[in-house]
């Protein structure tokens, strides 16, 4: 009576492999913890930085545009956002802003008409500031845009981002935003091996 029950350790290669491993644990009714199951693709912030390279990237993104407003920098909720989607769908972003901004329909709100002055401003601000830089000035002007009150996973893994970014631009003779974007969805996909 009162003994702790013998632990055991499972080192996993692949991710993938996790949710089995979990579900066959449940049914047996033994309880677990997962370690190092994240990488920095995992990281809230880290995500908001790659949407807004997506933005920059392909400027059609509607699945970049979404996260990039409904961050913590912007905070759009999904009411605002849905009504949003029509007026920015299938245009070039930034000229699609520029007309929101200076001649908002009557119907939208005057705050949501900040917020994509914000956003727009932010977006011409990165381009001006990184214009003939390497990449990974890029990943640093978004990231800085991005940097709140940030806990120490998304700090190490925003400096990894940079890391890779700055790696990859001394690697790769196609040094786009866009190259770096297939690029860092080719880690993903590897990391969950």
């Amino acid at each position: 009576a009162g003994e702790e029950p013998p632990s055991l350790s499972v080192l996993v290669r692949k991710r993938k492999l996790l949710p089995g491993i979990a579900r066959a644990l449940d049914d047996a009714g033994l309880p677990y913890q997962v370690y190092g199951d994240r990488t920095i693709f995992d990281s809230e912030a880290v995500q908001d930085v790659i949407a807004t390279l997506e933005i920059l990237a392909t400027p059609r993104n509607q699945l970049a545009l979404v996260r990039v407003l409904s961050c913590p920098r912007y905070g759009l909720n999904h009411r605002a956002i849905h009504q949003l989607k029509p007026l920015l769908h299938e245009r070039r972003l930034l000229a699609s802003l520029g007309t929101l901004v200076d001649a908002p329909p009557a119907d939208l709100d005057a705050a949501i008409v900040a917020v994509l002055k914000r956003l727009r401003d932010d977006l011409r601000q990165i381009l001006h500031t990184t214009s003939g830089l390497p990449l990974e000035a890029l990943v640093r002007e978004i990231r800085n845009l991005h940097a709140g009150n940030l806990g120490s996973f998304d700090i190490e893994a925003l400096h990894q981002l940079e890391q890779i970014a700055g790696r990859f631009a001394e690697n790769i003779i196609d040094r786009s935003a866009n190259a770096f974007v297939d690029y860092r969805r080719a880690i993903e996909e590897l990391s969950a091996e």
